[in-house]
C-alpha cells in the first residue's frame, strides 16, 4: 500500500495531538493535559488533567517533586465521533437545555435529570457533545 504523501505520519511528537484532535473546541487546546489514571472511569471516557498557568506558559499540574498533581480534571469521549448524536432517550428539549450554557454546576444537573443523570451525563460525553470536569481526590488515582 502506498504512503499519502498529503497525511501526515504519526510520530511520537504529534500522537498525544491525534488522540484529542476532535476535542480542541471543547477541551480548548492540548498544552497541560495529560491522561490520568482514575478508578471507576466508565469504559469509552477518557480522564485528562486541567492545565494551570504559570510564568507566562500553560503547563501540567505539578507538585514540589514533579510529579502530576490535580484536583480537577476534564473527562471526554475516546471515541472519533464526527457530528454529534445526542443519547437514545434524551428529548430535544432536554438537549437544549444542556447545550444552552457552556456550563452547569452539578447540582442543577442532579434536579433536572434525578437518577438519569449520570448515564445521561455519560451518553453525552460519548457523543463527543459535552466535557465534563470534576473534582479528583487522592482516592481515585490509581
Amino acid at each position: 500500500m502506498d504512503e499519502d504523501p498529503q497525511r501526515p505520519q504519526l510520530t511520537s511528537r504529534n500522537k498525544k495531538q491525534s488522540v484529542y484532535e476532535n476535542y480542541l473546541p471543547l477541551l480548548g487546546g492540548l498544552a497541560g493535559r495529560t491522561p490520568l489514571a482514575l478508578n471507576g472511569v466508565p469504559e469509552g471516557l477518557r480522564v485528562v488533567t486541567v492545565p494551570v498557568r504559570r510564568q507566562g506558559e500553560t503547563r501540567v499540574p505539578r507538585d514540589t517533586r514533579r510529579r502530576t498533581r490535580t484536583s480537577q480534571a476534564d473527562v471526554h469521549t475516546t471515541a472519533r465521533t464526527s457530528l454529534f448524536a445526542p443519547p437514545d432517550g434524551m428529548s430535544t428539549r432536554d438537549l437544549t437545555w444542556v447545550l444552552d450554557r457552556p456550563k452547569r454546576r452539578w447540582s442543577t444537573v442532579v434536579r433536572k435529570f434525578g437518577s438519569c443523570r449520570e448515564y445521561l451525563t455519560d451518553e453525552l460525553i460519548r457523543a463527543g457533545g459535552v466535557v465534563l470536569r470534576c473534582e479528583v481526590d487522592e482516592d481515585r488515582m490509581k
